[in-house]
């Protein structure tokens, strides 16, 4: 049981990540295009990946910002899973 639990928290740690660096790409690139339209999440995942390991990277600070686009990227994920919970009970 214990090894399930750590593989969940696991995943979600690292899926907290993606969500949080995919959060940082969509705020770059809609910095750079001025349309403020963007087709694909292809683009923002790689800005926002290459930012991410760019600020986690800084010695002394990179620990904190890691802990807190963690803890906002599994906010994401939280918030998520409630509005899909909630719509699929608003469904019955």
């Amino acid at each position: 049981l214990s090894l399930i639990l750590f593989s969940l928290w696991a995943v979600a740690l690292y899926s907290a990540q993606v969500f949080a660096a995919l959060a940082i790409g969509i705020r770059i690139v809609l910095l750079l295009d001025r349309k403020k339209k963007i087709a694909t999440l292809l683009l923002p995942l790689i800005f926002g990946c290459l930012a991410w390991i760019l600020v986690v990277s800084i010695p002394y600070i990179g620990w904190i910002a890691w802990f807190i686009g963690t803890a906002w990227g599994l906010g994401a994920l939280l918030d998520m899973k409630r509005r899909i919970i909630l719509e699929l009970m608003s469904k019955k």
